[in-house]
């Protein structure tokens, strides 16, 4: 059935004779925001077909603007954004040319469509409504006349030739006469159609209100679980559902990335902390229930810290106390080490536990070695004592004193040693010409006495 039919326009009644339509502006609840191109189209009218409601563009809405062939979402902003710079009216028609996204050509596209006054019919016509009279008397010719659109056999891109049927409507219009099967009469289209598109509008309608009490109700569980409840989403009660819904998820996905990030901090916190814990033997922090606050996350990172700290001062003062041990060990010329010496000598700050009581067991090791460093340092000064009086005895010649006294480098066992079998050496000597040594000993003491009864 022809589109044109359905409509009440009989391409064989005379223009005068028809019953003029009344303008109407029909905005589509599947239209959306980003629109691209043109979803505007014209019903096929016969091109003298006068409209007697021509669109008035000085105070049309965006919408309805949007009803005029050619002119999208953007131009029909455009427009309105221009007539509030302007003063709020244009003083003529012409004045549309100086619109972005209109010029002359798609201002005569429109010219038949639009006027800028409510006067009479004469006075806001375009040139086109001026040849009424002439139109009146006589017939229509057939190549004034378009093609008519038949609804059940056109596909989308050809409904949306007829004005008023955009892109969306169109493809209702064919899925539904693909579920449904063809339009009979008007009534189908007007009726069984509409009335299926204005439930789904209403089913649309309700599952919008739906999604936006959940994402109210997500929004209030955020606020809680992070504790900032300074924040209210504000909007206009004459906003549509989509652009509240559209500010309520903004601020959701600001909050969700704060619960990320702070989820993300409390987790990276925790895992450090529990390791430095492990290493230093150190108590934990209390547990954390829900999401931290950011008070509760500066505590836990200045816990962390404060490990941190201690760890360094403890791995500074495991190396100077190791490398002190170990240098007290070689002073004293320890070969066989006990089982805390090799547990010292083999551990790793980046391996092994830094725990306190391995610290204090690291400290006491190197206390007894500066103790045992300090008597062998004693025993050494003692051995050199007695050998050099017992060199005086014997008469070692004195290159020879020198000589030895030169190898003695240290404290340790092996001096030690040394000393005492040079000591060992000097006895026999001494036991070998213990006659000499008794006739100096007697003359020392004779020299002595002298002196003491003189």
């Amino acid at each position: 059935m022809p589109l044109n039919t359905i409509m009440g326009q009989n391409p064989s009644m005379p223009t005068s004779s028809r019953k003029r339509p009344i303008r109407r502006s029909f905005r589509s609840p599947f239209r959306r925001n980003n629109t691209q191109g043109s979803l505007s189209a014209t019903f096929n009218y016969f091109e003298s077909d006068l409209k007697v409601n021509q669109l008035n563009v000085n105070y049309a809405t965006e919408e309805e603007l949007m009803t005029l062939p050619g002119i999208t979402r953007r131009i029909a902003r455009n427009i309105v954004e221009y007539r509030q710079a302007i003063g709020g009216r244009f003083n003529k028609v012409e004045d549309l040319a100086l619109v972005s996204g209109i010029g002359a050509d798609r201002l005569d596209d429109i010219r038949p469509e639009i006027c800028v006054t409510r006067r009479k019919l004469q006075s806001c016509t375009s040139s086109r409504t001026q040849s009424m009279d002439s139109i009146k008397s006589s017939e229509l010719s057939p190549a004034s006349i378009r093609p008519p659109v038949d609804i059940n056999t056109s596909n989308a891109f050809q409904l949306m030739t007829v004005r008023g049927i955009n892109q969306e409507l169109a493809a209702a219009i064919v899925d539904y006469r693909q579920r449904r099967g063809d339009f009979f009469a008007v009534e189908d289209l007007l009726k069984d159609f509409y009335e299926e598109l204005i439930h789904d509008c209403l089913i649309k309608v309700e599952n919008l209100e739906k999604e936006a009490e959940n994402k109210y109700l997500e929004l209030d569980n955020l606020q809680k679980e992070l504790n900032m409840n300074n924040f209210e989403v504000t909007f206009d009660k004459s906003e549509p559902l989509t652009a509240i819904i559209d500010k309520v998820e903004k601020s959701l996905i600001e909050y969700r990335s704060i619960k990320a990030e702070r989820i993300e901090a409390l987790n990276a916190f925790l895992e450090k902390e529990s390791e430095l814990c492990r290493e230093l033997n150190a108590p934990s922090f209390p547990p954390i229930s829900g999401i931290p606050s950011e008070e509760l996350i500066n505590e836990l990172k200045q816990h962390v810290n404060k490990l941190q700290t201690e760890k360094l001062n403890r791995v500074k003062t495991y190396r100077i106390t190791k490398q002190s041990i170990i240098s007290l060990m070689k002073e004293l010329e320890f070969d066989h080490l006990q089982p805390i010496h090799n547990e010292i000598m083999n551990s790793n700050e980046e391996t092994y536990n830094l725990t306190p009581d391995f610290m204090d067991k690291m400290k006491n090791l190197e206390d007894d070695l500066k103790n045992l460093l300090e008597d062998a340092t004693k025993t050494v000064e003692y051995l050199k004592d007695k050998l050099n009086k017992l060199w005086d005895r014997i008469k070692i010649e004195e290159s020879h004193k020198m000589s030895f006294l030169s190898n003695i480098k240290g404290v340790g066992r092996s001096f030690q040693d040394m000393l005492k079998n040079e000591l060992v050496r000097c006895e026999e000597i001494k036991q070998a010409n213990i006659k000499p040594v008794i006739m100096s000993v007697r003359d020392e003491i004779n020299e002595m006495w002298d002196k003491l009864t003189y």
